[in-house]
Order: structure tokens, then C-alpha cells, then sequence
């Protein structure tokens, strides 16, 4: 027998095929945005971020990343950057400030800053070996002291600020790179230190309300973010509605209704208005896949609302709080408690509770045909008498029970329920 030449594809070995990139099932969900929009408000007659805070907290149980436009937290996240900056931070702000800032700053004292300083700062700056030059070295050091001074008085006042407004609650969501805080453009270093100064004027107050408005409008016909309002910039949005400036049925308002009511349902629950940031930020990561189900439960709720609703959003969401959710809740509560009540009962009869599904069926499948007395008459084996019939009912009463458990695990609001009861067993 004549032996041919090899067969190429049976002398070599067999590739395997590899795939660079995810198919669209298996590629992952594209992050959720939520941008809060607010407008400054007071409290007790300062500026005041609760509000926000507020917002934030609630927003951070329902999307995986949060924008906040806010001209007072970005006022106070400006002047808390000034304040971490040092002395050093400073001399470099100076060359962005003009005589009137500098003097409400206190940084020239009760002398000016020498002739030229602004032209040996700048070459300073830009070529530290010039800084020690013989014309330059002693203006530098003479502006360093009086900066120093200056710094420290200005980080003092500026922690008081953020610590007064309620701005420090929003440092975890930060740092946890959950949040990111928007700085108007308007909004500038002489702003920061005219209000560290203790003024409430702003030079720019109509460019800031322009540059606010428009951001508005670029985030509601953006596609990436949804929007989340507190009640005067919900008002402005209703205005830009009726002025044709904003569809009404357009992708933006019916997004901004989703974050209504995905915020709008967590910030109801009762043991959630003393929840503190690193608790919400631990409940994020634990409970990550009932937060996924219970955003489609919230798309689902929102499709019933109508556009921008009047009163307001909030009046919706309570509307849908009273007669839907609440509800719900107590429906799951109640079928976990007998749950438990079950496993109970097996315990205190000494059975396992294999040997207790397996010989009478689980009280939830049955408690309504034989109650709990006729339960226990069961599970200790005194109803051996029953009937086959009887017994198969049993048994799939018990099955049905079981898949009914496992369909309310799944339910998109049994994470309202889990995050409720993890808060308020945190509480003790």
C-alpha cells in the first residue's frame, strides 16, 4: 500500500479558537448614572447642602455612579481643595485673584505684597532654581510668611463651612469614587473666598444662573445620565416644559421619573433617614444583584408615570409608595416570618428539617388546610392517619410553597425589603 503525502489538517494540531471580545450577552451592563441637579438653598440662614446629602444617600442605593451640579457644594468643594493646597496652593492662587480678593483673603496683611510681586511669582512658579535668585528669594520668603497665616486662617474658616453645610457627609461617596461633584465654570476662586470672607454676593450670580439652566437642558437630552431634582429645579424643569424648550414625553423626563422612583422608594423606607454613608456604601456591595431586579421593577413603575407629574415627583412616588410598595413590603415580610415560623417548629420538636419536609411538608404549603395546631400534630407524627390523597396535597402544597419562595427572592422590591432590615439591624 502506497502511503500518500499527510493530510495537512490531520499533521497539524487543531487550533483553538479564541474570542477577543464579549458577545453582547456577556459584555456588562453599562453603569447607571444619576445626576442630582439642585439649587442653592439655606438652612438657619446659611448655605446649606442636607438637601443633597439627602439625595446622594438615596441615589447611592439605586445607581452605580452620581454626578452633583450644585453651585453651593461645588463653592464648598472648591474651597476645601484651596484648603488642602497649603500655603504652597495658595501662593499659586494668588496670580488668579485680583487686589479685592486678596484683601478679603488678608494674604497682603496690613502692608501690600511688594512692587512686582505677581511678575517674581509667575518666574517663581515656572523655574524653582530662579526662586532662590538674589532679587527673588527675598520677596518669596516675604510672601510665604504672610500667606502662611492667611492659609491656615482660610482652611479653619473654609472646614467650618463645609462642616456647618453639611458638606462632610458627602466626602465617603467621594472617596468610595461613587459621587463626582461638578464645578460650575462660573463659579471661581473669588467666589470661595468672597463667601469664606462671610459675603453672599456673587459677582456672576446671572452668568452662574445661565450656565446653570443650560447644563440642565445638556443633561436631560444627554443619554447617559439620569436626572434627579430637588423641588425648586423640578419647578424649573416643569417651566422649561411648558415653554416647548423640553418634550415632555421626550427619553430625558421619562429617565429623570425612573430616578425619581428608584431614589424616591429607598429615601421612604423607615429605617432609612439615619442611615450613614459607609452603611449605604456597604449595602451597595453586598446586595448587588437584588439592586440590578430592582431596577427593572422601577422601570416598570415609572412607565405609569405621566410625563412631568403635578403636584410633583414626589407626590407620584408616594402615591406609588401607599398603594403599591408598602404593601408589597409587608407581603414579603409576612412570608418570610412564616418561613421562619416553620424552621422554628421543626427546631423546638427536635426534627430535622429534611425529615420534617420530607415526612409532613412545610407549615407555609399546609398552615392553611391544618393551621398550627394541626401542623404540630403532623411534624411530631400524629397524623399518621392521614390520607394518601391528603398527604399528596401535602406534598404539593409544599412544592408550590417553594417556588413561590423562590419567586419572592426574585421579586425586584424584596431589595427595598433587605436593605430596610439590614439598617435596622445595624441599629441593634
Amino acid at each position: 500500500m502506497v502511503k500518500g503525502r499527510p493530510n495537512r489538517r490531520q499533521s497539524e494540531p487543531r487550533r483553538e479558537r479564541r474570542r477577543t471580545m464579549p458577545t453582547v450577552k456577556e459584555a456588562p451592563p453599562r453603569p447607571l448614572r444619576v445626576t442630582i441637579v439642585t439649587y442653592p438653598t439655606l438652612r438657619d440662614g446659611q448655605v446649606s447642602v442636607h438637601g443633597d446629602v439627602d439625595l446622594v444617600k438615596a441615589a447611592s442605593l439605586y445607581a452605580d455612579e452620581i454626578e452633583l451640579v450644585s453651585p453651593v457644594a461645588g463653592l464648598l468643594s472648591a474651597a476645601g481643595s484651596i484648603a488642602a493646597g497649603g500655603s504652597e496652593g495658595m501662593l499659586e492662587l494668588l496670580l488668579t485673584m485680583d487686589d479685592t480678593t486678596i484683601a478679603r483673603l488678608g494674604a497682603g496683611g496690613k502692608t501690600q505684597f511688594p512692587a512686582g510681586w505677581r511678575d517674581m511669582l509667575r518666574i517663581a512658579l515656572a523655574s524653582p532654581e530662579l526662586a532662590t535668585a538674589a532679587g527673588i528669594a527675598p520677596v518669596m520668603e516675604e510672601m510665604r510668611v504672610k500667606v502662611a497665616s492667611s492659609s491656615a486662617d482660610f482652611a479653619y474658616i473654609a472646614q467650618g463651612m463645609i462642616a456647618a453645610a453639611g458638606a462632610d457627609q458627602l466626602s465617603p461617596f467621594i472617596e468610595a469614587g461613587v459621587l463626582t461633584i461638578s464645578q460650575l465654570a462660573s463659579v471661581g476662586v473669588t467666589d470661595v473666598v468672597a463667601a469664606a470672607a462671610g459675603s453672599s454676593q456673587r459677582q456672576d450670580a446671572d452668568t452662574t444662573a445661565a450656565e446653570w439652566s443650560n447644563l440642565i437642558r445638556k443633561r436631560i437630552e444627554s443619554a447617559r445620565s439620569s436626572l434627579l431634582f430637588d423641588e425648586p429645579t423640578e419647578d424649573f424643569l416643569r417651566a422649561m416644559v411648558a415653554e416647548g424648550l423640553v418634550a415632555e414625553d421626550g427619553l430625558g423626563v421619562r429617565r429623570a421619573g425612573e430616578a425619581a422612583v428608584g431614589a424616591g422608594l429607598v429615601a421612604r423606607l423607615p429605617a432609612f433617614p439615619t442611615a450613614r454613608p459607609d452603611e449605604l456604601l456597604e449595602l451597595r456591595a453586598s446586595l448587588r444583584s437584588p439592586m440590578l431586579r430592582y431596577r427593572s421593577g422601577v422601570a416598570a413603575f415609572a412607565r405609569e408615570m405621566p410625563g412631568v407629574p403635578k403636584p410633583s415627583f414626589d407626590a407620584h412616588v408616594q402615591s406609588l409608595w401607599s398603594t403599591q410598595v408598602e404593601p408589597a413590603l409587608d407581603e414579603i415580610h409576612e412570608t418570610i416570618r412564616e418561613q421562619g415560623l416553620a424552621r422554628e417548629i421543626g427546631r423546638s420538636l427536635s426534627l430535622d428539617l429534611a425529615q420534617t419536609i420530607a415526612s409532613a411538608g412545610i407549615f407555609v404549603g399546609v398552615h392553611s388546610h391544618l393551621g398550627l395546631q394541626g401542623l404540630a400534630a403532623v411534624v411530631a407524627g400524629s397524623a399518621a392517619t392521614a390520607t394518601v390523597p391528603a398527604a399528596t396535597a401535602t406534598v404539593r402544597g409544599a412544592q408550590t410553597h417553594l417556588a413561590g419562595q423562590r419567586a419572592t427572592q426574585r421579586r425586584e422590591l424584596f431589595y427595598l425589603y433587605a436593605v430596610d432590615k439590614r439598617l435596622k439591624g445595624a441599629r441593634g
